[in-house]
């Protein structure tokens, strides 16, 4: 997976395979962020039997600051808590279930859209993405960032 590196605090990746995304995404976040760190976690789903998993595991409906016409469809939902026991309901869906997922705290943050890529921000960006890459087993092709 090709990423774009900012400096050792940002770094850009291309989308990574479907059926590992979502678990790059919660790996980089639980190395990055911390297990225990207090998180909020925001997933945006198409899908009402998706929606339905997360808001049974505590989910809430959160507000879409600017939806499009072609997203009336998309709905957002987050929880705030204990960052391990928010990314496990996310991790329990399908792979290709959630059109995109976040999870910020303590000034970092993993950004996963489908479509876009992965971006990880924040202190420890650049090893924390290394760390769960290696553990997902997806090769990084690291590349300075352009302007």
């Amino acid at each position: 997976m090709a990423v774009s590196v900012w400096d050792e605090e940002q770094v850009m990746g291309d989308e990574p395979p479907a059926d590992l995304a979502v678990r790059l995404w919660a790996e980089t976040a639980r190395a990055l962020i911390g297990l225990d760190a207090t998180a909020t976690v925001s997933v945006d789903c198409d899908d009402p039997d998706t929606e339905m998993k997360l808001r049974v595991a505590g989910y809430q409906v959160g507000e879409v600051e600017h939806q499009d016409e072609e997203d009336e469809e998309t709905v957002l939902v987050e929880r705030e808590g204990r960052l391990d026991d928010l990314l496990e309901p996310v991790l329990r869906l399908p792979p290709n279930a959630p059109l995109g997922v976040l999870a910020v705290g303590d000034g970092k943050g993993v950004d996963l859209d489908f479509g876009a890529g992965l971006d990880v921000w924040g202190p420890g960006a650049l090893a924390a993405l290394r760390r769960a890459a290696e553990e997902v087993g997806i090769a990084l092709k690291e590349r300075p960032a352009e302007e």
